[in-house]
C-alpha cells in the first residue's frame, strides 16, 4: 500500500488603510508623507490560515496624468516612521529591504500578524499640474 501525501502552502494576507492618498501637493515638495489612515500606514496582515514563512517585497508604476508623468521611485516607504526610505522601484526587489519583513512566521492557525508600510512622496520640481495615479503591488511570497 501506497500513501501519498501532499501538503499545500498557503499564504493570505489582507491589505488595509488603501488607497495610498497624499493630498493635493505643490511641485518640488520632498518626503511627504501619505495621509492618515491612507497610506500611513497601510497595513499587511498576514491571516492565521498562512502556514508558511512569508516575505513582502512590492514595486509600483510611474506616477501618470493625462500626457504627464513622474518616476516611481519618487515614492518611497518604510517598515517605520524612523527607518530609511527605500525608492520603489518598477521591479520587485530581490530580497526584503527590512529584516522584519524576512521569513515572517506563519502564524498557522494561531493569531494574525501585522506588518506596516508607510509611504512619502517628492513631486519633482516643475512637474505639471494633475491627478496623478500610479499602481503599488505587495508580493507575499514563501
Amino acid at each position: 500500500m501506497n500513501i501519498s501525501h501532499a501538503a499545500l502552502e498557503i499564504i493570505d494576507i489582507t491589505l488595509s488603510s488603501a488607497p495610498i492618498d497624499f493630498g493635493s501637493l505643490n511641485p518640488g515638495v520632498s518626503l511627504q508623507s501619505a495621509l492618515a489612515g491612507s497610506g500611513y500606514p497601510l497595513v499587511v496582515t498576514i491571516e492565521s490560515i498562512t502556514n508558511v514563512d512569508t516575505n513582502l517585497t512590492l514595486m509600483g508604476t510611474n506616477f501618470t496624468s493625462a500626457s504627464f508623468e513622474f518616476e516611481a521611485g519618487n515614492l518611497s516607504y518604510s517598515n517605520a516612521t524612523t527607518e530609511f526610505k527605500t525608492e520603489t522601484a518598477l521591479n520587485y526587489t530581490a530580497l526584503p529591504p527590512y529584516s522584519n519583513w524576512i521569513n515572517i512566521p506563519g502564524p498557522k492557525g494561531g493569531p494574525a500578524l501585522n506588518r506596516s508600510i508607510y509611504f512619502w512622496i517628492t513631486i519633482p520640481p516643475g512637474q505639471e499640474a494633475g491627478i496623478y495615479s500610479s499602481t503599488v503591488t505587495v508580493k507575499a511570497e514563501a
